[in-house]
């Protein structure tokens, strides 16, 4: 299988949680070495954030190595641009974000309507961390935003 996938490891994450990202991804058993491997290897402190590409045929050590030197994607191949000016509504704000194949309208509005839950913020802590309350209502402002590309 020659499919790259696209894993982001966020600013501050944990060797802890560098596994579940990377687990959850696909990309290490459940039952994985991983924290003990880096470890050993004195990779735990030095995991560099960022967007990686890795194969499915990525050895535990390739994978650990990638995070150590750093060995990210470039930025312009994972970002994308959107501009919200102002007045625009959270529904338009959805359609932009269609428009630009950045995310789905309809899981935005949800989010934005909803609020962060409990769930949420402790899986995209270091997003939300600044974002005292539930709602991201007022936390909207028109600019433009760079985004991670995600399919949806």
């Amino acid at each position: 299988d020659k499919k790259l996938y696209k894993v982001s490891i966020p600013k501050g994450a944990s060797t802890k949680s560098v596994q579940v990202i990377l687990t959850k991804n696909g990309m290490l058993r459940r039952k994985s070495t991983f924290a003990l491997a880096a470890k050993v290897l004195g990779i735990s402190k030095g995991m560099q954030a960022g967007t990686y590409e890795f194969a499915p045929a990525d050895s535990l050590y390739k994978i650990l190595w990638k995070l150590k030197e750093g060995k990210v994607v470039s930025a312009s191949m994972v970002t994308k641009k959107a501009t919200f000016p102002e007045g625009m509504s959270i529904y338009k704000m959805g359609e932009v974000l269609r428009k630009h194949k950045i995310s789905n309208p309809d899981k935005f509005q949800a989010l934005v309507k909803e609020g962060i839950t409990a769930e949420l913020r402790n899986r995209h802590w270091g997003i939300f961390k600044y974002i005292p309350s539930e709602s991201l209502e007022g936390y909207l402002y028109p600019d433009t935003y760079m985004f991670y590309q995600a399919p949806y």
